[in-house]
């Protein structure tokens, strides 16, 4: 037992891994403890060979696939959707309930009238005071999010019948987290990015429409800037 352990115990493995038909060739795996993420191009008794994404040859103990932590992302690719969910960071000083001064930048932007008016439960938004804003507690934030959700339904790459979700996550000193959650139509890698960065490019563009600020720690730019806004100070005085 003690000579044949490594043989049986691949053995076990290569029949648990063959039952359950949880790694076949072609899988596109992950297993972050290894640093490793490629395709299985062979299933042997003693080891599993992976082809990275950087063309480099790894192999694994098939006995570590029962042990160990690991991602077959074979299952994104049969159900022919990928997942998006990534956040961008909002400066939380610039939330604030919605005014009539506020909604004029808002309005140029094509395709807001749609979610404001779900929000105004069909009221007129110019009709509306800006006490009823706080009232029904109508944020600016709220008004961007229900329109990014319109935004996402859209686009003809997000898929309309799975789960579109822009949502706010628990506020930290670095702001607080915008999640986007939805699904690309796409399963490739080069589409699949293409879109999300577009998505997230949009948003860093548009925000200030909506009078929102997106949260960054400060750079050399923004020491620069308040040196020469401080030297302009003391030589007017």
């Amino acid at each position: 037992m003690l000579v044949f352990q490594h043989t049986l115990l691949s053995l076990v493995a290569n029949v648990q891994l063959s039952s359950n038909d949880v790694l076949q060739l072609g899988d596109w795996i992950e297993m972050p403890d290894k640093n490793l993420s490629g395709e299985v191009t062979d299933i042997a008794l003693h080891t599993i060979t992976i082809r990275n994404w950087d063309n480099t040859i790894s192999r694994i103990p098939t006995k570590n696939f029962l042990t160990e932590t690991y991602t077959n992302w074979q299952a994104m690719f049969s159900s022919g959707a990928r997942r998006i969910m990534r956040s961008t960071s909002i400066d939380q000083h610039s939330v604030n309930f919605l005014s009539q001064e506020m909604l004029a930048p808002m309005l140029s932007v094509r395709g807001v009238n749609e979610p404001l008016a779900k929000l105004l439960d069909g009221r007129d938004p110019g009709g509306v005071a800006d006490s009823w804003f706080i009232d029904n507690g109508l944020t600016n934030l709220t008004l961007f999010r229900h329109y990014l959700m319109a935004y996402l339904a859209e686009r003809p790459d997000i898929i309309k019948d799975m789960y579109i979700v822009v949502r706010t996550l628990k506020p930290s000193p670095s702001g607080m987290p915008l999640e986007i959650y939805c699904f690309t139509s796409s399963i490739y890698w080069m589409d699949y990015e293409n879109t999300q960065s577009e998505i997230f490019e949009y948003i860093t563009a548009v925000a200030g429409k909506f009078s929102l600020r997106l949260y960054q720690y400060p750079a050399g730019h923004d020491f620069w800037r308040l040196s020469q806004e401080s030297s302009g100070r003391d030589s007017a005085r």
